[in-house]
């Protein structure tokens, strides 16, 4: 499973891209109240620092597994029911739930 598969299994199969993207926006949106008029941030900046933020943390998860499952997991299947066995999800869905922007 490759970084992209692996990104649209995660956003099809778990609740936190839409807990993680409701969290982000709502930061990003505060971070952009609190500057200035002239430094304001279009909407379009906002959008792209929020999935930008995502693309970070499912690289880090998807750099995570790769490294714990070692090379012996190659195929989609082989890989999906390591997630499923490992509960991948489930514990990553709790994470992104307790997760507070400063």
């Amino acid at each position: 499973m490759n970084f992209l598969e692996f990104k649209d299994y995660i956003e099809m199969n778990s609740k936190a891209y839409k807990v993680f993207i409701t969290k982000a926006a709502k930061y990003q949106i505060d971070k952009n109240n609190k500057r200035s008029k002239y430094k304001k941030w279009r909407v379009e900046q906002i959008n792209s620092k929020i999935y930008f933020m995502w693309n970070n943390v499912i690289a880090k998860l998807y750099n995570d597994v790769f490294e714990s499952k070692g090379r012996k997991v190659r195929t989609y299947k082989e890989w999906v029911n390591y997630l499923d066995k490992k509960k991948t999800i489930k514990k990553f869905d709790k994470s992104i739930s307790k997760l507070k922007f400063r």
